[in-house]
C-alpha cells in the first residue's frame, strides 16, 4: 500500500496547478476570485465525500480494511475517469 500512498499526494501535487491554470486560463480575469473560490471548494467537497464514502464502505460490516479500501479505490478510480472523459 505504501507506493499507492507515496503516488496520491504526487499525483495531486501535479493536478492541482494544472486544475488552478485551466479553469483561470477560461475566464476574464475579473471573475479569477469567484473561480478560484468555486475550483477549491469543489475539491474540498470531493475529499469529504470520499473520506465519508472510504467510511461507509469500511463500516459495511466487512471485517478486513482491504476490502473497503479495494471497493473505495474503484469508486475514485472510475469518478476519475467520467471526470478525464469529461473535461476531454
Amino acid at each position: 500500500m505504501l507506493p499507492g500512498f507515496v503516488l496520491i499526494p504526487t499525483g495531486i501535487g501535479l493536478a492541482v496547478p494544472a486544475m488552478t491554470t485551466a479553469v483561470l486560463a477560461s475566464l476574464e480575469k475579473s471573475w479569477g476570485g469567484t473561480a478560484s473560490g468555486v475550483l477549491n471548494t469543489a475539491r474540498q467537497v470531493g475529499g469529504a465525500i470520499g473520506v465519508a464514502l472510504f467510511g461507509a464502505f469500511l463500516g459495511s460490516g466487512q471485517r478486513e480494511i482491504g476490502s473497503g479500501l479495494r471497493a473505495s479505490t474503484l469508486v475514485a478510480a472510475l469518478l476519475l475517469m467520467a471526470g478525464a472523459g469529461l473535461a476531454w
